[in-house]
């Protein structure tokens, strides 16, 4: 209650028992992208969405929150794979190229020297962060098979 009566900041205070809602889509806020920043985003088609990545500041207009240009040249990001790779489709494209492919302990052996496997949330239907493995020499395999792996998803 003290931020309810000596702050700006609207604040909910639920009544002693009162049952509510707090799962995470009550953190979103709605914003809209200014035009100037809107000419600036290049974005990709990924199934019926359009993605991208936005470098952006939040102002205030009409007492709607709205995303401007930064004011400065944001830093670099980190490349981010966006997609969802099920290994069974990587194998049939793998064999499709000619390489010699073969499931071993949940991860796909190709050819002699290189492991391609999953790690991290696989749980179905799952968004958690999964991250792709790619092991072995640095040898015209690895990078044959990386180029191919980086050809399933969509870079940002």
């Amino acid at each position: 209650m003290h931020f309810a009566k000596n702050s700006d900041l609207q604040v909910y205070a639920p009544q002693i028992e009162e049952t509510i809602d707090v799962t995470s889509d009550l953190c979103a806020y709605k914003v809209q992208l200014s035009e100037k920043l809107m000419s600036n985003i290049i974005s990709k088609k990924l199934g019926e969405h359009e993605i991208a990545w936005v470098d952006a500041e939040v102002g205030k207009e009409d007492e709607k929150l709205i995303l401007l240009p930064p004011s400065s040249t944001p830093p670099p990001h980190q490349s981010v794979l966006v997609g969802d790779l099920k290994l069974a489709d990587f194998k049939q494209f793998l064999e499709n190229k000619g390489l010699q492919v073969e499931f071993a302990g949940g991860a796909l052996r190709c050819g002699e020297y290189v492991t391609v496997r999953k790690i991290g949330d696989s749980q179905r239907g799952s968004t958690g962060c999964q991250q792709i493995v790619i092991e072995g020499p640095l040898c015209k395999d690895y990078y044959k098979i990386r180029e191919l792996l980086y050809s399933q998803f969509y870079l940002l």
